[in-house]
């Protein structure tokens, strides 16, 4: 899979065909994609596929805010810091694996009927799912709901260069002509979705290590009960930053150390290069 493409082509859907995907595709998307898995962190992340028809599932909902989507990912985790991190890389290489499909996604954080998805995936209450992916066969011409949606969450908009990445400290620019492949890899971490394109993460290279800080927005911590939505964000980050440093054979790794380099700044990981 070409990782770079299909973060450039990925957009987020919020309007779908009501075509139904194929058997095929539904088996490939289940073989690929569901079941235990684990990210970085090393966490365990249960993934399940969700169909919406008349006879099964059919209180699955998204209040409004995804127009005919029939089809769903959700992943079920123990609620703590690690576990929100290989959840956002776990269900993002889901993301990118599906567009690659030539797929609509669509990121739902605290706008889906997590009770009936619970249900439905028999999930015990130790446990919780934080999201879900919304897919199916994108819509050629977007609603008008869901064009005011992405315009009020700002999703065409990106943070600058230096506003994201810095050499050493806090605020310190870094000069990205320095950067050679790892340009390429930075580009793609702010092409990575978040909540309300909010884009929390902050990378700052010192030598050969490149540590991710999370710059907190108190609301979204407590916004939803047990779902730290930024935490999932950072994982997203990560996931196009690994895979991208994968397709382009830079070797590194991620290890959790501490580098507490700005108050207003929370450390959260390290890719420490090899």
């Amino acid at each position: 899979m070409d990782i770079i493409a299909n973060i450039k082509k990925r957009k987020s859907w919020r309007s779908y065909k009501k075509e139904t995907l194929s058997i095929e595709l539904i088996q490939a998307i289940k073989e690929q994609l569901t079941g235990e898995s684990e990210g970085p962190l090393e966490k365990p992340v249960n993934v399940h596929f969700f169909a919406k028809d008349k006879a099964e599932n059919r209180k699955l909902g998204t209040y409004g805010m995804v127009k005919n989507a029939r089809y769903f990912l959700g992943g079920e985790i123990v609620p703590q810091k690690e576990s929100f991190l290989d959840f956002g890389y776990i269900m993002e290489r889901a993301v990118l694996i599906l567009t690659d499909m030539d797929l609509g996604t669509c990121w739902l954080g605290g706008t889906f009927t997590k009770s009936n998805f619970m249900e439905a995936a028999d999930i015990d209450e130790t446990k919780i799912m934080p999201a879900v992916i919304a897919t199916g066969y994108p819509k050629e011409k977007r609603a008008l709901r869901d064009k005011l949606i992405a315009f009020n969450a700002g999703s065409s908009k990106r943070k600058p260069w230096d506003e994201l990445f810095f050499e050493t400290n806090s605020v310190t620019p870094l000069d990205r002509e320095e950067m050679g492949a790892y340009n390429k890899v930075l580009d793609m971490v702010r092409l990575a979705p978040s909540a309300s394109n909010l884009q929390p993460w902050r990378i700052v290279k010192q030598a050969d290590n490149f540590h991710f800080y999370l710059k907190r927005k108190m609301l979204y911590k407590k916004a939803i009960k047990n779902v730290d939505l930024q935490m999932i964000d950072m994982g997203i980050a990560m996931y196009h930053f690994a895979a991208t440093a994968e397709q382009l054979e830079l070797n590194g790794s991620w290890q959790i150390d501490e580098y507490d380099l700005d108050k207003k700044w929370e450390y959260i990981i390290s890719w420490k290069v090899n």
